[in-house]
């Protein structure tokens, strides 16, 4: 039966639309009296606002989540440094570019990016803390 129904409504709507079709449905969007203006401009208003519609419901689900404590403050020591990291680097690699050039001492560096890698992958509950004292202790 759903069957039937969607191939008279097809038969209805594709195959047999015609003038008295055309002009049921301009009324039905509130056109009375269409003419080519008023249904070129409408077509263009549906697509913009299609387009507009779409686009916002994937902006809406692809937004990128919001950075956490931990990243804002390695962030925060990268600046420091003075040096940007890779394409790619980890925060291993990058702390031994940063030993070889000598910005920080080696023994600041690396309590930076371990107490960063235990809050970011490891043990989360006192690494957010050591890394914020750490980077303040920069400053």
């Amino acid at each position: 039966m759903a069957w039937d129904a969607a191939n008279a409504k097809w038969n209805e709507w594709i195959l047999g639309y015609g003038p008295e079709t055309q002009d049921s449905f301009m009324q039905w969007l509130g056109m009375h009296e269409p003419t080519w203006r008023k249904m070129m401009l409408t077509l263009v208003l549906l697509v913009i606002g299609l387009i507009t519609f779409i686009s916002v419901l994937l902006m809406l689900r692809y937004r990128p989540p919001p950075k956490d404590a931990a990243a804002l403050l390695y962030a925060r020591y990268v600046r420091k440094t003075g040096m940007k990291p890779r394409t790619g680097e980890t925060a291993r690699v990058f702390a031994s570019r940063v030993r070889e050039v000598g910005v920080m001492p080696d023994d600041v560096v690396e309590t930076i990016t371990a107490a960063y890698l235990d809050a970011r992958y490891g043990d989360q509950e006192d690494a957010n803390k050591r890394l914020q004292e750490a980077v303040a202790a920069i400053s």
